[in-house]
């Protein structure tokens, strides 16, 4: 089919970073293998890393990159209350630019990609040009519940965050514009797509964010009899990874099972959570490592039995879905992108009620996982069939598919207006 002209909007691009720079970097090559495109990114930190792997990359002749400049000197001095400030400047600046490279273009679509969070839509929709937004989140609030079990300053971030988020969702302005100008909008999760069509009534297909590169040789997972059951947790330590319920549930499920629970990551919680594996009487149990390289983190994941991700807000970790492609089974809550793609077919779901209930809920799986051998290797296998399906190779023929839904929403529109 006939390759667009798009414009992409994505302030984090990164080929070798994950989270939002990975997404960026990601979506950007599955979308230039359909379309040209002309990537509108931030002009520090992230335009000259993406040209340079573009150099060599074959489809270096389909991506323009456009390094936007953002201005910090606010945020040396009022630190992450500014950080909005200075956002809304990049982006103001990135519709000028965009302006101008219609003039000379003429776009068929631009796709306002990440930052995903759906408090900075930037100003792109204002565009007379078909206009995609999405993966969009940052809907998900923390549960209420949960908050005690967070330590104090955790509670009280998380506490004033939903707060704040419940008045943003509800009251900005440029975001109910961007919702209605959009001529398609994808959620990053279920939780995103029904606070989409409940606020803004508009409907919005969940398509997760993140994804994986195949797996070339998935382990399928058993446990033998009396060997130790070996859990992994990763991500950063903060609040809303629920640390702590994980660990009280290795604590609960050590007076009966053998087991070993490795964490890989950093963060401000990596005190607490220390502090807690020794109040809970599991230190020798727990092996913290730290942020480690990402090949590392594979290999632990390939030698162990379970991913447990306890996670209460957020979109969709990168963790899961490489987790999965190693045919891991997951441990979760079942909430946020990950409480979409762990499948009763791949891992166990836990419902958000209160801490107490996660903690018993957690534990007594994994002494389920630890007893039933076979169950544990149908989640495994399930998992590693299933992976295609999270695959970054599946982005661009879904995106490809909302560009042309875009523009013929939009020529529909058009018909609408003007009454014929």
């Amino acid at each position: 089919m006939e390759r667009l002209k798009v414009l992409v909007s994505a302030y984090a691009c990164h080929p070798e970073q994950g989270s939002e720079p990975g997404v960026g970097w990601n979506w950007l090559k599955e979308i230039a293998r359909h379309h040209d495109v002309w990537l509108l990114t931030e002009a520090e930190r992230f335009a000259p890393a993406t040209e340079s792997a573009l150099e060599s990359h074959q489809l270096r002749d389909a991506v323009k990159v456009i390094g936007i400049p953002r201005e910090r000197r606010a945020e040396r001095w009022l630190k992450s209350l500014a950080y909005y400030h200075t956002y809304e400047r990049w982006q103001r600046a990135a519709l000028e630019r965009a302006r101008e490279l219609h003039r000379h273009v003429g776009f068929d679509v631009i796709h306002q990609l990440n930052m995903i969070g759906y408090r900075e839509p930037g100003f792109l929709w204002s565009l007379d040009v078909p206009f995609v937004w999405g993966p969009i989140g940052g809907f998900a609030q923390m549960p209420w519940r949960y908050l005690h079990a967070m330590g104090p300053s955790g509670a009280m971030s998380l506490g004033f965050r939903n707060l704040a988020n419940e008045m943003q969702m509800r009251l900005s302005r440029r975001v109910r514009a961007a919702m209605q100008a959009s001529d398609v909008l994808i959620s990053a999760t279920s939780v995103d797509r029904v606070a989409i069509a409940k606020l803004y009534g508009r409907q919005a297909p969940v398509v997760h964010e993140t994804g994986t590169a195949p797996e070339s040789e998935p382990i399928v997972r058993t446990i033998r009899e009396g060997e130790r059951l070996r859990v992994l947790w990763c991500g950063r330590m903060v609040p809303s990874k629920a640390v702590g319920v994980a660990l009280q549930a290795v604590a609960r499920a050590s007076r009966t099972i053998p087991i070993e629970f490795h964490l890989c990551g950093d963060g401000p919680q990596q005190p607490f959570a220390r502090g807690l594996a020794e109040q809970l009487g599991i230190q020798g149990l727990c092996y913290f490592h730290g942020q480690r390289p990402r090949a590392e983190v594979i290999d632990r994941m390939r030698s162990s039995h379970v991913l447990f991700f306890p996670s209460l807000k957020e979109a969709t970790s990168a963790t899961v879905p490489e987790a999965l492609a190693t045919g891991l089974p997951v441990l979760c809550h079942d909430t946020c992108g990950h409480g979409d793609i762990v499948t009763k077919e791949v891992g166990i779901g836990v419902p958000v009620s209160d801490p107490p209930s996660s903690v018993e809920a957690f534990a007594n799986a994994l002494v389920s996982l630890s007893h039933e051998p076979e169950r544990l290797r149908a989640y495994s296998i399930a998992a590693a069939e299933g992976a295609p399906r999270l695959a970054w190779s599946a982005k661009g023929d879904a995106a490809d598919a909302w560009y042309r839904e875009a523009i013929a929403n939009r020529q529909s529109r058009g018909y609408l207006l003007s009454g014929s």
